[in-house]
Parts: C-alpha cells; sequence; structure tokens
C-alpha cells in the first residue's frame, strides 16, 4: 500500500471503531437472555452505515454465541439463531468497505460471568495477540517464519487453532488479499506497506469459540540502542482500535511488558475513539479502557 492508502486506512478504522465500540456498549447494557445474534448484527451494521463513507459491510458479520462460536467461520441463519445467554461468549468478526480503506476486527465478549476455562484460553489468546502485535523481525522473512509467535502461549497450554493467523487486506478492496499472510504455507517475505490481520483464536467444540482480531501494517523497525547497525528490522503499526474484553481477562496470566502493551492501547482506543462516540458510549469506553494492575 502507498502513503495515501495507509493514511485512508487509519481513517476508516478511526470511524470504524468508533462504530465497534458503540455496539460493545449498546450490547453492555442488554440483559442476558434477551438479544439474539441476528439483533447484534442489525445493531453493529447500522451503526456502521451511519458513516457516508460506507458502501458496504466488506464481508457478512459473524456473530456467534455459544456452541456457535466454536464454529470458525459460522454465519447466523434464522434456523441457527441464538439468543446470547449468561455464562456464553460472543464472537463478534466483521468489517467495513469504506472508500478510503477496508476494515476487519474481532472482538470477543462475555455475557454475564464467563467459564473459568474460558477466561484462561482468552487470555493466552491475548497473550499470542500481543506477542505479535510487538513483534520486530528481520526484513525478508515470510509469514511462514514468524506466525508461530501468535501461537506460542497457547502451544504452551497443550492448546491450538486450525486457521491462518493472518490474512492480507486491501484498500477498498478485498478484505482477503494476497499474496502475503500470516500462515505456515506462505513464503512471501513481508514489506513495508503490507496490511495484514492478526487473528489467533480458540474454539472449544460444543461450549465457546475465542478470536480477537485487529489489522496491522508493516513499518520499517526503528533502530535500538544495541541493535545491529547493518540489520534491517520491520515492526507492526495497529490499525484497529477498540476495547478488549477485561471481564475475559486473568492479569496473572500476563507478563509485565503484556499488561504494559495492553494499558497502553488502551490508553490509545479511549484517546482515538472517545471524541466520536455519543455520551453513553464515552463513559462505557472510558471504564472498558481504564488500566489493568498485575494480579
Amino acid at each position: 500500500k502507498n502513503a495515501a492508502e495507509i493514511e485512508g486506512s487509519v481513517q476508516a478504522h478511526l470511524r470504524d471503531g468508533a462504530a465497534v465500540v458503540e455496539t460493545l456498549a449498546w450490547l453492555d447494557g442488554q440483559r442476558p437472555g434477551s438479544v439474539t445474534e441476528t439483533q447484534v448484527v442489525e445493531k453493529l451494521e447500522g451503526f456502521r452505515r451511519q458513516d457516508p463513507a460506507l458502501r458496504d459491510i466488506s464481508f457478512e458479520t459473524i456473530a456467534g454465541t455459544g456452541p456457535n462460536g466454536a464454529i470458525m467461520h459460522y454465519r447466523v441463519t434464522e434456523e441457527t439463531d441464538a439468543t446470547l445467554q449468561a455464562g456464553h461468549l460472543l464472537v463478534l468478526d466483521s468489517g467495513g468497505q469504506y472508500l478510503d480503506g477496508t476494515t476487519d476486527i474481532t472482538r470477543t465478549v462475555a455475557i454475564g460471568e464467563p467459564p473459568a476455562e474460558a477466561c484462561r484460553a482468552f487470555t493466552r489468546v491475548l497473550a499470542g495477540m500481543i506477542a505479535m502485535s510487538r513483534l520486530r523481525w528481520p526484513a525478508g522473512l515470510a509469514g511462514q517464519h514468524i506466525e508461530a509467535v501468535g501461537r506460542m502461549p497457547l502451544w504452551l497450554a497443550g492448546q491450538d487453532f486450525d486457521h491462518g493467523l493472518g490474512h492480507g487486506v486491501g484498500a477498498y478492496l478485498s478484505v482477503h488479499e494476497g499474496p502475503q499472510r500470516l500462515s505456515k504455507l506462505s513464503k512471501i517475505p513481508l514489506e513495508p506497506g503490507m496490511i495484514l490481520s492478526n487473528e489467533p483464536g480458540y474454539y472449544r467444540e460444543g461450549a465457546f469459540g475465542i478470536r480477537i482480531e485487529n489489522l496491522l501494517v508493516v513499518e520499517p523497525a526503528p533502530s535500538l540502542p544495541d541493535g545491529d547497525a547493518h540489520r534491517k528490522m520491520l515492526n507492526w503499526r495497529t490499525l484497529s482500535f477498540a476495547p478488549i474484553d477485561r471481564g475475559l481477562i486473568l492479569p496473572e496470566m500476563l507478563d509485565p511488558a503484556a499488561l504494559a502493551w495492553l494499558n497502553a492501547y488502551h490508553a490509545e482506543v479511549a484517546e482515538k475513539i472517545g471524541p466520536r462516540l455519543s455520551h453513553g458510549a464515552k463513559l462505557w469506553l472510558d471504564t472498558a479502557t481504564a488500566p489493568i494492575g498485575a494480579a
């Protein structure tokens, strides 16, 4: 992507993030058992369509609760439309096609009090997402060389997921755009300007699903005091801004660097998205992005 396309994507993600946060704030105010998957989809798409730059959603919105969330590419139908029950998780994967950019973001939220095993798995998924977001790597590496970083916390617990860690994304084009991917199969070197998703997950059949997704753009990494002057390094800049559900996070499972990243990210969400929200959603966001301390 050239500089204009990247800046367009930055701006599209800010407006898109406001629509996502408005939806999350609305959802948090609903009583468990009172809302269906279809109603969540309609509410989110309604907030997105308030933006005149939106041309369409970038793919059919995924809203899967409870066992439906464990189906990786679930699409709600009249027959499967489930009610969000207490103790369930909701996987909400969606995006928009705006004149200035394409978005794709996933958040997993707890409905009522989540099961302990779901919180443990969620925190592992989050740790992998953060590890990839913080990564810097030597220029010339492909997705296959680095995607394990996002899986390691799950691997250490004997867990994994059966989809790629990330895909390329277009600029008001395909939401899945190659050739770059974060995949065991991808041999395409990552280059500055490429936009990819970072979306580790975990799926317990018949119980719950988890996925956390941000879009990232590859950039040249700044030099470090002890770094090799001759070695070109790359890193990521995050494009997506929406809070990660604090009710599913076990802080004691995150190392200090991961907690610091999360708190800095949430502070950026509050700064960038807060001014774009309705009054009620802004108050909700202030609580949703409050710093998390070590346990």
